[in-house]
């Protein structure tokens, strides 16, 4: 039971939630990590039917999400979790036009935007990192999420690092380079516990062949069950990325299998299973299946549940 409660505390760390000792909100944050916006609504209902404003805003987003646009009943739990001061939900709501297409509310998209501009304005003033990123996607100046990063605010780091990134490919440059200044604010994602982060400074040293170091990360980034990273170890165990193997990756088909099955067991066949891993599936023998499936549930019993991390105010 504890190493269950401190994997579950990894896991809301590296999302940056409180999660607090809410059953209900946990497990529904476990699934909305791994993008099931629809089995995530039942725990996310019950947490957020007792009035927990980080349920009420997950829920929301996983009924948005599973379809495609705000339906009345995720704008209901929008407002909930915003009338509990939820800046995030605020947000949402000033982007429906439609909360008073009846005409019969006084609280539309204009007020919700006032709202969530007045009080991250006020929270961001007083230092508040997560205040800080909720004013940059109101305002779009990128000196608010450095002011938010400076504050802690490790999403908001990565979320620097991948625009600037994003601006040097749009330029054709054929290189993404990062200045040194946005560098220091990855790094010190990495370092705050963003596995976002992790991953991508990992692949960054790759390219500039520090390969010790991007394998520091990526150790770190496995700790956090970070998506990206649980494929790429088991890609490096399939012999597939061979600079990681001089410095004492070992690949193994058995480990390669182990990790799969940790894919497979969060997220099924249809969202894991590709040509390619069935070719690699059948070149195993049953011993070595066994030791896969051996392999795999001790990595279960010792590693957060999968996830991808999804950032709070993302699509």
């Amino acid at each position: 039971m504890a190493r269950n409660i401190l994997l579950i505390l990894v896991f809301c760390f590296s999302a940056q939630i409180a999660c607090g000792s809410d059953s209900d909100l946990v497990k529904g944050l476990v699934l909305y990590n791994q993008n099931d916006w629809i089995s995530s609504q039942q725990p996310l209902r019950v947490a957020a039917k007792s009035g927990n404003k980080e349920a009420q805003y997950y829920l929301a987003e996983s009924l948005r999400l599973a379809n495609r646009y705000m339906t009345e009943e995720s704008a209901g739990w929008y407002v909930a979790a915003a009338e509990q001061g939820d800046i995030f939900a605020m947000l949402r709501l000033s982007q429906n036009d439609d909360l008073c297409a009846n005409g019969e509310c006084g609280k539309d998209s204009k007020y919700w935007e006032g709202q969530a501009h007045k009080i991250a304005s006020s929270q961001a003033k007083a230092g508040n990192g997560l205040a800080m990123q909720a004013m940059y996607y109101m305002t779009g100046s990128r000196e608010w999420l450095v002011k938010a990063s400076s504050k802690g605010n490790a999403e908001a780091g990565y979320f620097l690092a991948k625009l600037v990134l994003s601006d040097s490919m749009n330029n054709g440059s054929g290189h993404a380079l990062l200045p040194k200044d946005i560098r220091y604010h990855l790094e010190k994602s990495a370092e705050g516990g963003n596995p976002h982060a992790m991953a991508l400074l990992s692949t960054i040293l790759s390219e500039e062949k520090d390969y010790s170091q991007s394998r520091v990360w990526l150790d770190k980034c496995l700790l956090t069950s970070h998506y990206d990273c649980v494929l790429r170890l088991e890609l490096i165990h399939q012999h597939l990325l061979d600079e990681y193997v001089a410095l004492g990756y070992v690949p193994k088909k058995t480990s390669a299998y182990g990790l799969l099955l940790f894919r497979r067991d969060a997220l099924g066949k249809e969202k894991t299973d590709s040509l390619l891993t069935e070719e690699f599936e059948n070149s195993l023998s049953v011993d070595e299946k066994k030791e896969g499936v051996a392999f795999f549930e001790q990595w279960k019993k010792t590693h957060p549940p999968l996830s991808y991390h999804v950032r709070k105010f993302g699509f």
